[in-house]
């Protein structure tokens, strides 16, 4: 196995505002600063939202930990909700809709405010609905690192925190035939120090401790079974 970096398109910055807000179990409250487009996904693109929860999901899944994110619902999603009022964007609640969970979804709420929560029907016009994301009873601290859900800017970077690496260690000893101390080890050897004095975050060089790996546990399925930077 190689530590793996899955990331492409998501900024670091984006997704610690995703993860930061305010919140408290399933407080309904709107994420600030996030326009629709970052919350609710198109017919034909997710939202920002939605590809952090998914990828979140999926490194969850593949190393064996929790993946749940806040906003996020069990199924990988956006937990979003479109909410329509009597009176356009206040007054009595008339219909809710789960935006990011397509038909026939189970809704990740089943009321909100005594109306029943419905799924998405792909093609409807939402647009006249208040989207509410919803933050849930994820950690405020994700086990699946931030970094593990984003890219850098360039998508160059062959550098993942610290975190993402030891999340990854079980997996890659087990798949190397290695102790998880062996391979916890090599990775504090390949971690590097702040870039500038006390600016810049610690960072594991993906390229240099796959290289260590494959010398002292070769594996006949090295792609399969070295650290990655993304999932």
């Amino acid at each position: 196995m190689s530590w793996s970096d899955p990331r492409d398109e998501l900024d670091e910055g984006e997704v610690d505002e995703l993860d930061g807000q305010e919140r408290g179990d399933h407080a309904a409250e709107p994420v600030d600063n996030q326009g629709p487009e970052s919350v609710v996904d198109a017919l034909d693109k997710p939202s920002l939202l939605t590809l952090v929860c998914g990828r979140s999901k999926a490194v969850g899944d593949l190393e064996g930990v929790d993946g749940s994110r806040p906003y996020c619902t069990d199924d990988g999603v956006g937990a979003v909700l479109g909410v329509f009022h009597e009176g356009g964007t206040s007054g009595r609640v008339t219909k809710v809709v789960s935006l990011d969970q397509a038909c026939p979804a189970r809704p990740f709420l089943a009321t909100y405010k005594g109306v029943r929560v419905s799924c998405a029907k792909p093609g409807a016009d939402y647009s006249h609905a208040v989207a509410v994301p919803v933050r849930g009873d994820a950690p405020a601290n994700p086990v699946v690192p931030a970094d593990a859900v984003t890219a850098s800017g360039s998508g160059l970077d062959p550098h993942i925190s610290p975190a993402y690496a030891k999340l990854q260690a079980p997996r890659v000893a087990h798949e190397r035939g290695a102790s998880v101390a062996d391979v916890r080890g090599l990775i504090a050897k390949y971690t590097t120090g702040r870039a500038l004095g006390v600016l810049g975050e610690p960072g594991v060089d993906v390229v240099e401790l796959n290289v260590a790996l494959d010398r002292k546990y070769p594996t006949t399925a090295t792609s399969a079974s070295s650290p990655k930077q993304g999932a």
